[in-house]
């Protein structure tokens, strides 16, 4: 028998076929009115296959609806490159049964390609080498696409810098220059870095960043550039924060198509520019993607899709995902090639990354998504699909997560994966969301982040090969797990993770830190090979090999009752095993009173550590152990420890460090029976880690795992994309490692730049109880604001409120100013100070001020030191200093004082506090009263010293204030005092009219729209996309009366968090002053303030609104009555009284209006209306009438923006 008969059989044996079910054909030389039962045209070209995939759907409805399925149905898709006009979908009336499946394959020995994109013709040469074509005069009405495909190959979307070939990852990029007031969406760029002048119009122009900490990744179009304070505005928030020294660079700029490769399409016009490599194009070089997914496999929970296999094609070019499925159940996705996809390379379960800029924008399928989180994100997910089988299939160059499993009972078995989060790098090569599931006999290789991530319960992680993952990313690992919501109890047991091979852990990112603004970047760095994250307890890590990561082996966050055993854990970055007191945020692992866990401890015991770096540790806890290390937390012993004779140490905290092992042994009654021994590996240079037969490791009771190592990585199987495969191990990229250093220039708060009531940008600020750090306008040196301290009694912490600066200067003379007044009516305490915070704190210059004026320098943390002058409360003046840093630096410092209308005094030679201060790496600010006081600071300069920058730094806008006119106040423009009116019936281009007749226009970032009797409504459905408008006086509530009326339709109420409630309209500069409205798990309805004064004005409503049912909301706010009012369906609900004290501002200055994005509502929202008046109740009632015929039916059919 032939092989290629053989391996026939063997397919239509393991798929479920056999000879006698019935075949349709798909063939390019087919023709839809035939009979595609054969495959190929007959003689007489009447009679020959089908030529798309939906018409042999349709012959095989029609074979159901005539007869049913009796027997097993094939469509044999024959070679060729199929580009589909529209997705090929598969709803619950094209299951098949388990004794009759349907079953989609390529011809066996054939490749057949589905592209899910379209070439690209019509091309004419413009200038500078670049050809240009109108994809509108081509029928492609889609312009707002990612990808651009040229001979196969993915190419640059017009990028500034260009891509560097050599780092493509880690180099040819900017770093944020500075923060911003604004740190979610907006940050300073460096003088001279980006030609937006050159350039002209960037309203297409995108950030590609990674903000915050090092393991976030966001891809967000720019709203607005201010070239005279050098600072981008994004459309949306970033995930956390931007911090100085986030790397990124600017894409989509028509203007910066300049390298070969680049391409750009005028998302207006429709024009698409090219310059391509080598210089010339021609018809069908160029592919551009047309559809979201390939395929979408499509059921409901209730309504499942069933017993629906796809086998052996070649999946190319798509918005998003290859093959998509949810609500589907035994279901098979097997030996496939996924290639050039722009999302998810197969999908099970619909999941979707819930934040706004990731790349691709997403539409919904036709179920309700429902929010989740895994860690390092927030998803939306669909119908949930069980006992499906994702087998033998090789993906790579996708720009999510390579395979996803959302459900249970599922499996990823067997798959090739590399190259995946192209354009959301906090992803992983596998995703598990869901309960069953096993991951098993993968190969990943070469992937942003995690290559397996795990939310959920009893999965199985098993003989997985994984190379050279967390290369772009940090604080992550190559296998990680996660409970589905940390803050809530123990859920996600019985995970287990054995006989897995994680090699080459990398981790990039910025150091000292990966939750610090960096200092530089470096590589290896902030990785594990395990990380069992989030609390998450009852794991079983069990036999797995882990060589080379970028911190340590594995690290337990806070969790219990994990079992780690019988692992080989070979030469880390830093140290072996990271170990975490068991405890999440001081309390969810914190002891009882009888010192009792809620959980039993950890056990790591049988392992084999083999390490060989001087200074490394055995065991590791992170400086989030509070409580101290309790030796009750875990159980160590009977392992196997090879540091090449070097001292075995561990560093549980800074009371339990151990320079032995002896001591560990004597002091903690751990690692009693673990002994010192090479444990003889096989051939550890090769990475073959298997043991010796004469191995000391036996005689602790490690158990022999050769067997199991050898069947670690794919096998030869009939469901294989490719055998034998390659590429496993290709050239990955050096990254760029290098200190960050921009130009010498001062650190300059002046606050012009900075709304009323917010917080310093480049500062971190503390407050307690209704203290407060808050830009004002009350008082200024220069300018038109100031940075007002306001303490008050009773707080625990007489440091607060404080605010920090962190400094990165280089060692030499430093130059310190800053403008102080002390209230005239409440004076303070107040305290300044440098500080050298290494491993222990070193205290330089400080300087203070008390309630009766005295300066006095050279205390410490507010007491002692010399009086050097006294200045009355009421008045500015101006400190400045001189010191030097460095270890040669003399040990003093000179302070200059100048009030007006006095001579300016310098005092000389005053001592640090502290002799070892070396390095003036933080500075403070700090009201040091205890009863209600204020202090004003401003035109804060903190750099080196040359006299120069420090006199240029009075010039910036910071500090003077903007040369351009500031927007004034502006009246609303109707009798009703309606400040804006959004009743979503008028939206083009992403613009929400405002129909008050204001100008406040929303714009949807990424939102939908519904559609039914009630009109036209905006779809919220759980991710962050919103609508927003900027921030204006008219909608600035201050201390005015207000209403803010809407219907709304929840769709889902519930939510898995601390906080049971969901975001419906956000205005808030949290923590300094909100107000926002959010409906409550229960269906109440709760209208949270916070005023500029630290007061609280939160109420509720008494009754509910109901899931699936239009309800008419509004809120009448009286600030003259101290009142709130609920109207519900235009019947008063309940009045509740607010406190007398809530006299204060409700101004959030220059934070714009938006729905809800933080555990954002879900449903409908139409007609909303904000007054600057309180509605009377018979207007209530009357606009309840006027408009609730239409809210009858809930009913709707939606669409994308």
């Amino acid at each position: 028998m032939h092989r290629i008969q053989i391996a026939v059989i063997l397919i239509v044996t393991l798929l479920g076929l056999s000879a006698q079910g019935v075949e349709f054909c798909v063939s390019p030389t087919g023709n839809d009115t035939w009979s595609g039962r054969l495959r190929g045209p007959n003689a007489a070209k009447v009679d020959g296959p089908f030529a798309t995939l939906t018409r042999a759907r349709d012959a095989i409805r029609e074979l159901r609806r005539g007869q049913g399925l009796t027997e097993r149905v094939t469509v044999t898709v024959c070679g060729g490159t199929y580009f589909l006009a529209d997705t090929f979908v598969l709803s619950a009336e094209d299951s098949g049964t388990a004794t009759c499946p349907v079953t989609f394959r390529a011809a066996p020995g054939e490749t057949a390609v589905l592209v899910g994109g379209r070439a690209v013709t019509g091309w004419r040469k413009g200038g500078n080498g670049i050809y240009v074509t109108s994809l509108r005069d081509q029928g492609i009405t889609r312009f707002r696409f990612h990808q651009l495909f040229f001979r196969g190959q993915r190419q640059v979307l017009a990028r500034h810098p260009n891509l560097d070939p050599e780092h493509p990852h880690t180099g040819g990029l900017l770093y944020v220059d500075e923060a911003s007031y604004e740190s979610g969406k907006a940050f300073h760029y460096a003088p001279g870095e980006i030609p937006f002048a050159e350039w002209g119009a960037v309203s297409q122009a995108e950030v590609n960043i990674y903000p915050y900490n090092c393991w976030d990744h966001n891809i967000i179009p720019i709203r607005s550039v201010d070239a005279e304070i050098r600072h981008i505005r994004l459309r949306y928030a970033v995930a956390g924060k931007i911090r100085e020294g986030n790397r990124y660079f600017i894409q989509n700029v028509r203007n910066a198509l300049d390298a070969p490769g680049e391409w750009h399409v005028d998302y207006a016009t429709g024009e698409l520019s090219f310059l391509p490599p080598g210089g010339s194009v021609a018809e069908g070089d160029v592919v551009v993607p047309l559809l979201e997914n390939v395929i979408a496999i499509s059921g409901t929970e209730a309504e499942p899709v069933r017993h629906v296999n796809v086998h052996g094609f070649r999946f190319m070019v798509a918005e998003q995902d290859a093959v998509t499925l949810e609500g589907a159940e035994h279901c098979k996705i097997t030996g496939n090639v996924v290639t050039n996809i722009g999302g998810i390379g197969i999908n099970v379960g619909f999941l979707r990354n819930a934040r706004r800029g990731v790349g691709n924008r997403w539409r919904r399928g036709p179920n309700r998504k429902v929010p989740s989180h895994s860690g390092d994100r927030s998803l939306l997910r669909g119908a949930v699909c069980s006992d499906c089988r994702v087998a033998g299939n090789d993906v790579d160059s996708v720009g999510g997560d390579g395979v996803v499993l959302v459900g249970s009972r599922n499996r990823a078995d067997n798959n090739h994966i590399s190259r995946v989060g192209l354009f959301d790098m906090v992803c992983a090569g596998i995703t598990v969301g869901g309960d069953d599931n096993v991951v098993s006999h993968n190969e990943l290789h070469d992937v942003p982040r995690d290559a397996v991530f795990v939310n959920g319960g009893r999965n199985t992680v098993e003989f997985n090969s994984i190379r050279n993952s967390m290369l772009y990313t940090a604080d992550n690992s190559g296998i990680a797990l996660r409970q589905h919501n940390v803050a809530r109890a123990v859920k996600d047991l019985g995970n287990v993770i054995r006989f897995n091979r994680i090699l080459d852990t990398i981790g990039y990112g910025g150091y000292p830190h990966c939750t610090h603004p960096p200092k530089g970047y470096d590589s290896p760095y902030c990785s594990w090979g395990i990380y069992l994250d989030g609390s998450i307890c009852g794991v079983t890590v069990y036999g797995n090999v882990i060589a080379r990561s970028g911190a340590n082996s594995i690290f337990i966050q806070f969790g219990g009752d994990n079992v780690v055993e019988n692992n080989i854990l070979v030469e880390t970055h830093e140290d072996v095993v990271q170990y975490n007191s068991m405890m999440f945020f001081g309390w969810f692992m914190h002891t009882d009173k009888n010192r009792q866990f809620p959980q039993p401890p950890n056990r790591i015991q049988r392992n084999i550590f083999y390490y060989t770096g001087e200074g490394r540790k055995l065991y590791l806890e992170g400086l989030w152990g509070h409580p101290e290390w309790d030796p009750k937390q875990a159980v160590f012993d009977h392992n196997v420890i090879w540091h090449n004779s070097l001292p075995i140490e561990v560093a549980m905290d800074p009371k339990h460090t151990y320079s032995s092992l002896a001591d560990w042994q004597a002091a903690s009654g751990h690692d009693r029976h673990s002994i010192v021994a090479d444990p003889l590996f096989m051939d550890a240079r090769s990475d073959d880690y298997r043991l010796r037969p004469d191995s000391p490791a036996y005689q602790t009771g490690f158990r022999d795992i050769n067997e199991e190592i050898g069947k670690i990585g794919a096998y030869a199987s009939p469901e294989r994309a490719t055998w034998p495969l390659t590429g496993l191990v290709p050239k990955r990229e050096v990254p760029l490692v290098f200190e960050y250093r921009k130009p010498l220039r001062p650190l300059i708060d002046g606050f012009e730049l900075v709304p009323l009531g917010g917080a310093p940008a480049k500062a971190e600020v503390t407050v307690e109880g209704t203290s407060s750090v808050a830009v004002t306008d009350e008082a200024c040196s220069a300018g038109t604001k100031s940075l007002k301290f306001t303490d008050a009694a009773g707080l625990e912490h007489n440091y607060n409120p404080h605010v920090v600066y962190r400094l990165n200067n280089p060692e030499g003379k430093q130059r310190f100013a800053v403008d102080i007044m002390n209230s005239k009516d409440a004076p303070a305490e107040w305290y300044m100070e440098f500080r050298d915070w290494r491993q222990e704190l070193f205290v330089g210059p400080t300087f203070r001020g008390t309630s009766e004026g005295d300066l006095i320098a050279c205390g410490k943390f507010g007491d002692g030191g010399r009086t050097l002058a006294t200045i009355p409360p009421g008045t500015w003046f101006t400190v400045g200093l001189a010191f030097g840093t460095g270890s040669e630096a003399v040990k003093t410092f000179a302070l200059t004082l100048n009030v007006p209308g006095q001579l300016e005094q310098v005092f000389h030679e005053l001592p640090f506090v502290d002799a070892a201060f070396t390095n003036a790496n933080w500075f403070g600010i700090s009201s040091m009263s205890t009863k209600r006081t204020a202090f004003f600071v401003d035109n804060l300069i903190l750099g080196p010293a040359a006299e120069n920058l420090m006199r240029d730094a009075r010039l910036s806008p910071s500090i003077k204030g903007l040369a351009r006119a500031r927007k004034t106040s502006v009246e609303i423009r109707n009798a009703e005092q309606l400040a804006l009116h959004w009743d979503f019936d008028d939206v083009a281009a992403d613009a929400v009219r405002d129909r008050s007749g204001n100008g406040l226009d929303g714009e949807m970032t990424g939102g939908a729209l519904a559609h039914g009797t009630f009109g036209t409504a905006l779809l919220c459905d759980g991710s962050e996309a919103a609508v927003e408008t900027e921030d204006d006086p008219r909608i600035q509530l201050g201390t005015s009366d207000f209403s803010i009326e809407c219907w709304i339709c929840p769709t889902m109420l519930g939510v898995d968090s601390l906080h049971p409630r969901r975001r419906l309209l956000d205005k808030g500069l949290w923590p300094a002053v909100w107000w926002n409205i959010d409906i409550l798990s229960s269906g109440n309805v709760q209208m949270e303030m916070h005023t500029i004064q630290k007061q609280s004005g939160t109420t509720g409503s008494q009754g509910v609104v109901s899931e699936n049912r239009w309800t008419h909301v509004v809120i009448v706010v009286d600030r003259r009555d101290f009142t709130t009012t609920y109207y519900l369906d235009g019947v008063r609900d309940s009045v509740v009284d607010l406190p007398r004290t809530f006299t204060g501002s409700l101004d959030t200055l220059g934070k714009s209006l938006t729905t809800g994005n933080w555990q954002p509502f879900i449903g409908l929202l139409d007609e909303l209306r904000i007054y600057k008046r309180a509605l009377k109740a018979d207007e209530v009632k009357a606009h309840h009438k006027e408009t609730g015929g239409r809210y009858a039916d809930v009913t709707f059919k939606s669409e994308t923006e």
